[in-house]
């Protein structure tokens, strides 16, 4: 599988927790103003400490069902800080998120 960060949109195969294992080597610290490959890197590490901690590292699942899980736990922790009626929500923070992204993927 091509590797390339700037590839990872057009890839054909199924990404594995091998795959982000080779995003996440060269990644030790996310400075304030970090480029797209190093944001990539640490959320490859962030969610490689995920399916560790979830036992689905050792499974051969593929990075979407960590991804996926992930997301649903997060899902699960927002409800618990922020209950109905709250502003913040999930739905809020994803948002957010999404603007960030956009923000950040300008001339990529």
């Amino acid at each position: 599988m091509n590797h390339s960060l700037t590839a990872a949109a057009s890839y054909d195969a199924e990404t594995d927790l091998n795959d982000l294992r080779i995003l996440a080597a060269d990644t030790d610290v996310l400075p304030y103003e970090a480029d797209n490959t190093s944001r990539t890197g640490v959320a490859a590490s962030t969610l490689l400490f995920f399916a560790a901690a979830t036992g689905i590292d050792g499974d051969g699942e593929p990075a979407e069902t960590a991804i996926t899980d992930l997301l649903a736990n997060l899902m699960h922790l927002c409800a618990h800080c922020y209950p109905d009626g709250c502003a913040t929500s999930f739905e809020s923070l994803l948002e957010t998120a999404r603007m960030h992204f956009s923000s950040e993927s300008v001339g990529e």
